[in-house]
């Protein structure tokens, strides 16, 4: 890998931890941001979490306003955090879920609660994303990458969605992980991957148009493979599960 390749991401979460300790208005973790792009960062990235122990809503709107690299914004899988997200549509949100609800319970709600819950977030975040890269991803391909390299809203919606769907069957292996039925993940992505191969042979004549219909094709066999490998071990789940849940989503994050 070559030092081109490599990008400065930095994280202001600890900026805004000293604040809150404090409890006063500084240091601002928007200005610790604008001195961090000036020093030659590549991105910023910012935890929301359930509990506001450090970054606040207000401080996610003022550096989505302010930053002018990108913005990772990382969050929990809950509603208003979701809301804020789709609302603030940073330039990639990565989901952290915090499912402290669930260790230890000892019940098989809470694992199947958490697991709604995230569902939920990664349906959402992955919609509003699918139908941005649609309708302003023609766009982007022209400005950044000139007039010769042309991409259509048919084109962006097959990958846009298909990324959705693919972040949707990550979240379900995800759970077959946490469940000890690596056997059954591994079956889900090798239906995913020969649907894929089977729409690339039988494809048209457009080389692009082929691809994009074998990913959007070979993410939704995973996706039902998924389901169908899930729904018995799902309901045999326990609170250990839960706990491997948990490490699972930690170790693993997801990102649309």
């Amino acid at each position: 890998m070559t030092a081109r390749a490599l990008r400065l991401g930095v994280n202001v979460d600890h900026v805004a931890t000293l604040r809150q300790a404090r409890g006063v208005d500084y240091p601002d973790p928007v200005e610790a941001a604008l001195v961090a792009e000036a020093a030659g960062a590549d991105g910023i990235t910012v935890h929301l979490r359930e509990d506001r122990r450090h970054i606040q809503d207000a401080d996610v709107a003022a550096l989505a306003r302010a930053v002018r690299t990108v913005l990772n914004l990382e969050l929990g899988a809950h509603p208003a955090i979701v809301r804020i997200a789709a609302r603030l549509r940073p330039f990639q949100a990565t989901l952290v879920p915090e499912l402290s609800e669930q260790r230890g319970a000892g019940e098989r709600e809470a694992f199947r609660a958490g697991l709604r819950k995230l569902t939920v977030a990664v349906i959402v975040i992955g919609t509003v994303s699918a139908i941005g890269s649609t309708l302003l991803g023609p766009w982007a391909v022209r400005t950044f990458f000139g007039s010769d390299f042309q991409l259509d809203a048919r084109d962006m919606a097959l990958l846009g969605f298909g990324s959705a769907i693919y972040m949707l069957a990550l979240t379900l292996g995800q759970a077959l992980i946490a469940l000890e039925h690596h056997g059954r993940y591994a079956f889900g992505w090798v239906v995913g991957v020969v649907a894929f191969l089977v729409a690339v042979l039988v494809g048209g004549s457009d080389v692009l148009l082929r691809g994009e219909l074998a990913y959007f094709v070979g993410s939704i066999a995973a996706l039902l493979a998924m389901m169908a490998l899930l729904w018995r071990p799902l309901r045999e789940t326990t609170g250990r599960e839960a706990e491997s849940l948990l490490d699972a989503v930690r170790a693993e994050p997801m990102e649309p």
